[in-house]
């Protein structure tokens, strides 16, 4: 059941406009999730509209589950009818019901960051290429980001000045070569595939465009060249788009995010509404007061100021350390002091930006003899022997698979040498 009586009268505005285009621009803590939830719930609850009708993209896995337990304490069982998803398993499933048209098989694989590395590797070797010279972390970075600015290998020439530049541009043709060749697509593909889909089969996109005829994306301000494209594609039909972002928090440029795309939202959709949610929740005045005063200087973004009833509370500390070594050691100072004043070590907690950041901070811990955790810096399915688990998977899934195959033929040792290898290769490519 959808109860309106506690959303602020902004939250309750944009909840009720139900046909357009609609911008929410939210500020940090204004409670974005709660609203479009709730937006979602009315929809359904008012039958405007079918869950099946309703596609809401968020950008992490956690979000979209987060989303759609929200909406299961809102409107029942049905959330499950709903399409909510990040836009790559979104993309995963229109490539899995359309295939055929892409020219995969049914048992097609998606190669993680870790496999792209392994075959940009093995391309280097083919091609007699140090990968010291030419890093292969630095050949997929500008792989991947000219696929996202959808560049073609054929198309990458006209970028390929320098030796190194120029080496790309020939592991980029044998990459999606080998890609194709396995039965394989990669991350990038996930989002790319689909948008090739419906620029080479109208009659697929409109399929898609009357399925949902309500789009929902969160973090608009994090979209991409090809989620940008993918979102206005398939909500140009209806028109029934509702965007939520805040440009102030666009921070994602390093890995293709165009924060521009929530500025010209309403020049990309003219009859757009735009809703401000400006109150927060979440911090104490001061803190707002301190943001406030940062991003006021920035000069290209939509104007807001973030606003709260909440206590001042306590006063910031700004402290200008003389490099990483001095900033880390003022921090545990005042840690310490915290933990002598009766503070649980449990509840404190040291932000940094870069995983690169905390080497210096730990060994601070270490020379203070401050017990503490590193939280969520290994990631499961990046332990070895997982990765080669999945990979025996795969290669039992897609007998084409030869990434995978390389990864597992001796593994564990079995003897067949780096000559053999090469002989089953060539020959597997002469039969294909």
């Amino acid at each position: 059941m959808v109860n309106l009586n506690e959303l602020n009268k902004e939250q309750l505005k944009a909840i009720k406009i139900t046909k357009g285009p609609l911008l929410i621009l939210a500020g940090a803590g204004s409670g974005k999730t709660r609203v479009l939830t709730t937006k979602i719930a009315y929809l359904i609850e008012q039958n405007i509209a079918k869950p099946y009708q309703i596609l809401a993209i968020t950008f992490t896995n956690k979000a979209a589950k987060e989303m759609v337990g929200r909406l299961k304490k809102l409107i029942g069982k049905i959330a499950n009818d709903l399409q909510v998803s990040t836009f790559h398993s979104f993309g995963l499933r229109i490539i899995k019901e359309n295939y055929q048209l892409l020219g995969y098989s049914s048992n097609f694989v998606i190669m993680d960051s870790d496999d792209s590395i392994s075959i940009i590797k093995k391309i280097l070797k083919e091609f007699d290429l140090d990968s010291k010279l030419f890093n292969p972390n630095a050949i997929k970075s500008k792989i991947s980001s000219a696929k996202n600015e959808l560049i073609l290998p054929k198309d990458y020439a006209k970028y390929a000045f320098s030796d190194f530049e120029k080496v790309v541009l020939k592991v980029y043709i044998r990459y999606e070569e080998m890609l194709k060749i396995s039965n394989s697509v990669d991350f990038d593909d996930l989002q790319i595939l689909p948008l090739k889909l419906f620029m080479e089969h109208p009659i697929i996109l409109e399929k898609y465009q009357n399925k949902f005829r309500y789009i929902f994306i969160d973090e608009y301000q994090d979209t991409n060249k090809v989620q940008y494209l993918l979102s206005k594609m398939i909500s140009k039909k209806y028109q029934n788009i509702c965007v939520v972002g805040d440009n102030d928090q666009a921070i994602y440029s390093w890995r293709g995010a165009n924060y521009q795309n929530i500025l010209n939202f309403e020049k990309d959709y003219p009859n757009t509404q735009v809703i401000l949610l400006e109150q927060n929740y979440r911090s104490t005045q001061n803190i707002l007061k301190a943001a406030n005063s940062v991003i006021i200087n920035n000069k290209d973004r939509k104007d807001k100021k973030l606003w709260t009833t909440a206590e001042i509370g306590e006063q910031l500390t700004f402290y200008q350390a003389y490099d990483e070594k001095d900033e880390a050691s003022y921090a545990l100072q005042e840690i310490k002091q915290l933990i002598d004043k009766g503070i649980p070590k449990e509840t404190i907690a040291i932000l940094y930006r870069t995983n690169a950041q905390s080497r210096v901070v730990e060994e601070a811990c270490l020379k203070e003899n401050v017990p503490y955790r590193i939280v969520g810096n290994f990631y499961f399915y990046n332990r070895q022997e997982i990765k080669d688990l999945l990979a025996y998977l795969r290669l039992i899934h897609n007998e084409k698979d030869n990434i995978s195959l390389l990864r597992v033929i001796n593994t564990p040792r079995r003897g067949i040498g780096e000559k053999k290898i090469t002989e089953l290769i060539n020959r597997a490519n002469e039969k294909n």
